[in-house]
């Protein structure tokens, strides 16, 4: 006999279910995740699919990742400041 045997299923730990995941309905928020998502995923593809990538379409890419990039840290919501003390470390 194990030591596992002696243990049941109602002792393991489960833990509660986490809060929904929030999407976002603001359309500048949505368009800046576009960006940054779709901006790399065309270059990408394009660079597999094709010998080469048009200057234009590459610029566009690049311009999209980068606006959306800025738009995203520039809309971000700081985190509030929580002061416990000098030290940030493990409490032992």
């Amino acid at each position: 006999m194990t030591d596992h045997d002696d243990y049941s299923d109602h002792d393991k730990f489960v833990p509660p279910p986490g809060p929904p995941i929030k999407l976002s309905s603001d359309p500048i928020t949505v368009l800046a995740w576009i960006g940054v998502l779709g901006g790399p995923l065309v270059i990408v593809l394009v660079g597999i699919l094709a010998s080469s990538i048009p200057v234009l379409l590459g610029a566009i890419a690049t311009i999209a990742f980068v606006g959306g990039f800025v738009t995203l840290v520039a809309r971000a919501k700081p985190r509030a400041k929580q002061d416990d003390g000098w030290d940030d470390g493990a409490v032992l």
